[in-house]
């Protein structure tokens, strides 16, 4: 397993982004979870199309045009550790002329100012730390930079999900070794958790759910296969039945299906 919490983290991501590159695209995945973020963040972000915001972790702007930052306004700001992925995203939005603002940070260390970010949406970004620690550090910096009135959207690996739990409880690097988990996974925390450590950082829970509730391991096995074989002409059809699944997040069940936690918080002007 890398020692993600040692200087070797950033060498890391640099290694798996060269191998995402030359590895099948998942253009059908990618763009169904393009249309689940973005219709999170604007259900969940007033005024989503005039507000900048922060975007952390770069991947999908680096390798594929089917990501977030590219539908967020001018002025938004895009943050990652790894600088290869910092520089590939900064090239791939410089051609889509947006204008945009990247940073190459560690997330447990934000190179902004108290209170300067009037809203965040950080999608599956702390899931990769060895230990709960450096997930609360992550979550203290982007309490930290975040505006009065602000908006935090998060999402985080879900370990209510059955999938998700036996995964954290195998080796990485046989699950590595199968192609079952393509890159590092660690540290999650349950809804009860991750409720508690954004209140204690003084914010306001406004909603949580659970999204993402297609079969994880078969959609993607899928998607890659029909990649090398070489057929496009399912990608709508393959794309609207993943939607589909979303229905499931009306159902109690909602945190046994979903492969993350989503929530929402604010940080209170009283702060």
């Amino acid at each position: 397993m890398p020692k993600l919490d040692s200087k070797n983290k950033f060498d890391y991501w640099d290694q798996i982004y060269q191998e995402t590159t030359i590895s099948p695209r998942l253009n059908i995945w990618r763009a169904y979870m393009q249309e689940l973020y973005l219709e999170l963040v604007t259900k969940w972000i007033n005024n989503f199309e005039q507000s900048p915001c922060l975007k952390t972790d770069l991947f999908e702007e680096a390798i594929t045009e089917h990501n977030l930052l590219s539908f967020f306004p001018n002025g938004s700001v895009g943050l990652d550790c790894s600088l290869s992925i910092t520089k590939a995203a900064y090239k791939r939005l410089k051609q889509t002329q947006k204008e945009v603002f990247i940073i190459n940070a560690d997330l447990r260390n934000i190179p902004l100012a108290n209170k300067s970010i009037k809203h965040i949406f950080s999608g599956s970004s702390l899931d990769h730390f060895q230990h709960k620690h450096e997930l609360d550090a992550s979550l203290k910096e982007l309490a930290r930079i975040l505006s009065l009135d602000g908006t935090l959207v998060l999402t985080l690996d879900n370990p209510h999900n059955p999938v998700i739990w036996l995964r954290n409880k195998l080796p990485f690097k046989l699950l590595n070794k199968l192609g079952l988990v393509p890159y590092y996974v660690g540290a999650t925390l349950t809804r009860q958790e991750l409720c508690k450590s954004l209140e204690n950082l003084d914010l306001e829970i406004k909603e949580i759910t659970a999204i993402s509730h297609v079969p994880r391991v078969l959609a993607i096995f899928l998607v890659s296969l029909l990649e090398k074989l070489g057929v496009k002409s399912l990608d709508t059809q393959l794309r609207k039945i993943f939607l589909y699944f979303e229905k499931l997040n009306s159902l109690p069940t909602r945190y046994f299906t979903g492969y993350y936690l989503a929530i929402k918080v604010i940080k209170p002007r009283s702060n």
